[in-house]
């Protein structure tokens, strides 16, 4: 009995989760599905989990409950419950089948030649699983096929129509994970130069890292880019990809030792590298990381921050893209001008170092700026300028600039989101309700310690100039063109959102409905403003982005590197 109790001691610590309350319904489901799984099912609909669910006994599990319930057992290994448009209506309540899924693919490479070069089409995936052997799959391979894409071991390769943009079902895949040749190109030695790009690590705390983890990084990748042709061989090896992000800048991806080192490389000189797209392709790929981190849990956690078995730093590359030569994002503030590499003497300017965090393109006040007109001072802000505010000061600042509009300190503590960016919406939102003006701001901020002229850049209209012919604005954006644009948008989705007209009540609905990344988020927001009623233009995207305090040039960047709009 001492031996058992040490035993079950030593669990419980190296299991967090223990010692939660749960309801008793979640032990009785939890038996019944063990039941079905005793029988040989290994998995079922989500009506069926709920008809189990009135089965109990006892009083059923709410909706929401439910879907706790299998959230839990999902983290917790004992079942597979993706929340996703295209899986959220199946469970897996045998998660050891996933493993046959796997090696149904591992083992076809002598009947799939062309697995060995990491490629696959959807018709050799149905042979495979046409076997004896893997059958039982195929009852359900459209859920198999796109379980495998959202675990990025398959990887949709994306194409559109080439008049109206539209995207063409997929019907073939890249798997990363079955590549072994290595790279013997020169593209290395020829691009991945001090003169042409820029680079960062993530650089991981464990001296030994799953090999799964970079393969499903970049299929990742290129699930959102397409893969790079360089003397008539397509840029995808074991450990190494270079994907095309636009017709002046590409990306690549290596493995170099316990890090994955990721370069953009500009054509000409990484002078010219533009800055959000930076800032927006280091975003786009940490949450990436964290993301595919998330599998290998040890805690649970209903919340997104979990304890991670893989936990990564990212690191900045200096200009001499050496690889032990590398500077960690908070010591960046420190740099005044520049960063001198003390083993090789290059001079990395802090511009250079900024660029990562630069996730938008500021209008600054000039020295003869004479403040706001006083019409504008007696008017109230709208939502879309509160949020530019917020986007615009720490949360620190907005508390503070709120207390000083006269909220106080217990109804900012009532606000209810774990997003950051909301709470310090919902705080300034606070002085819209007691009807603060323009001015009232200005005199806070200026209580506040704010500098006076970040009003004048939150309420500066931006006159969009543009050379994009009107018979090319007057059309309704493709599927392309929003594929591309989500990836430009960042944190700022929600600003751009109410420039479209969104409530800000809807988006954070769509937040809550896309339990995704960023991009994804993005992507989701943007095909609901086109399917409204009244239709949707890129004009009014074009107009909707100089508001947001975008550059006024990135619909056009965004067209030209589209296949489906002309030059």
């Amino acid at each position: 009995m001492e031996a058992l109790r040490e035993s079950i001691s030593k669990t419980i610590i190296e299991n967090p989760q223990w010692g939660q309350r749960v309801p008793k319904q979640f032990l009785i489901l939890e038996m019944m599905f063990a039941a079905l799984v005793e029988e040989g099912k290994y998995m079922i609909s989500f009506e069926e989990a709920e008809e189990i669910n009135t089965q109990t006994g006892v009083k059923p599990l709410s909706t929401e409950e439910l879907v706790l319930f299998l959230r839990i057992q999902n983290i917790c290994g004992k079942m597979t419950y993706i929340e996703y448009p295209n899986l959220q209506n199946f469970i897996v309540i045998n998660p050891t089948c996933l493993i046959d899924v796997l090696k149904s693919i591992v083992t076809s490479v002598p009947a799939t030649t062309s697995l060995s070069q990491g490629r696959l089409t959807k018709t050799d995936l149905t042979k495979i699983w046409s076997s004896e052997k893997f059958s039982h799959f195929l009852q359900h391979e459209e859920y198999f096929r796109q379980l495998l894409v959202h675990y990025d071991i398959l990887s949709e390769v994306k194409r559109y129509d080439r008049e109206g943009g539209k995207k063409i079902p997929v019907d073939r895949y890249l798997v990363p994970c079955m590549i072994k040749t290595q790279n013997t190109t020169n593209f290395v030695e020829c691009h991945i130069t001090s003169k042409k790009c820029i680079g960062f690590v993530f650089e991981f705390r464990a001296s030994h890292v799953p090999d799964a983890i970079p393969s499903r990084l970049i299929s990742s990748i290129i699930s959102i880019w397409n893969v790079k042709c360089y003397d008539n061989i397509e840029l995808l090896f074991h450990g190494f990809v270079a994907v095309v992000l636009d017709r002046k800048h590409d990306l690549v991806v290596k493995i170099e030792r316990n890090t994955i080192a990721v370069y953009i490389v500009h054509k000409v000189r990484k002078e010219l590298i533009i800055r959000d797209l930076a800032s927006c392709v280091r975003q786009c790929l940490e949450q990436n990381l964290d993301r595919i981190s998330e599998v290998y849990s040890l805690s649970f956690s209903d919340e997104i921050t979990t304890k991670r078995y893989v936990p990564f730093h990212v690191k900045f590359k200096q200009g001499c893209l050496s690889q032990n030569c590398v500077i960690v994002a908070k010591d960046i503030d420190g740099v005044e001008n520049e960063l001198l590499c003390r083993i090789h003497g290059y001079k990395t300017p802090k511009s250079e170092l900024d660029i990562w965090y630069s996730d938008r393109t500021l209008l600054y006040c000039k020295d003869s700026c004479k403040g706001i007109p006083e019409a504008v001072l007696r008017m109230p802000l709208n939502d879309s300028q509160l949020l530019r505010i917020c986007n615009s000061l720490t949360r620190e600042e907005i508390r503070n600039l709120a207390i000083n509009l006269g909220v106080s300190n217990i109804e900012l503590d009532t606000i209810a989101t774990e997003y950051i960016s909301m709470i310090k919406f919902y705080s300034l939102r606070f002085c819209k309700e007691k009807n603060k003006s323009c001015e009232d701001f200005l005199n806070a901020m200026e209580a506040a310690e704010i500098n006076k002229h970040t009003m004048c850049q939150i309420l500066r209209q931006a006159e969009v100039l543009t050379d994009i012919p009107d018979r090319i604005l007057n059309l309704s954006p493709s599927d392309e063109m929003f594929d591309k644009l989500c990836l430009r948008i960042g944190d700022e989705w929600m600003v751009l959102g109410l420039e479209l007209g969104f409530e800000i009540e809807r988006l954070e609905q769509i937040r809550h409905d896309t339990k995704m990344v960023l991009r994804e988020i993005s992507r989701q927001m943007l095909y609901c403003w086109r399917n409204r009623d009244d239709g949707a233009t890129i004009k009014e995207l074009c107009d909707a982005l100089a508001r947001s305090g975008r550059n006024p040039h990135l619909i056009k960047e965004i067209l030209e590197n589209c296949g489906s709009y002309p030059t």
